[in-house]
């Protein structure tokens, strides 16, 4: 991962997993916590990776269950990394 930006590079990780069905759909993901410890990072990290993939239709939450796996093959598409381009330049606040 990219030291500069660990949010993105999960967020990429993540997206393509649930895209090529490592992560199926309804399945629940892994908690933020669990995520951050098993891969060095912090769970604010996870929590803005996540916070993209929800805004983007990949995953949804439920209060108290945590995450799941909305996106299903034909069913959205993939964004182009274009999009991904204005992502970073876009602050959290500003995308709502």
């Amino acid at each position: 991962m990219s030291a500069r930006f660990k949010y993105i590079d999960l967020y990429k990780t993540l997206r393509k997993d649930i895209i090529e069905g490592r992560y199926r759909f309804q399945e629940k993901m892994p908690s933020k916590r669990l995520l951050a410890s098993s891969m060095g990072l912090s769970i604010l990290t996870v929590e803005h990776s996540y916070a993209l993939l929800l805004e983007e239709g990949y995953i949804e939450g439920r209060e108290r269950s945590g995450y799941y796996v909305s996106y299903r093959d034909g069913l959205l598409f993939p964004v182009e990394e274009q999009e991904e381009e204005l992502l970073l330049r876009t602050p959290f606040s500003e995308r709502r």
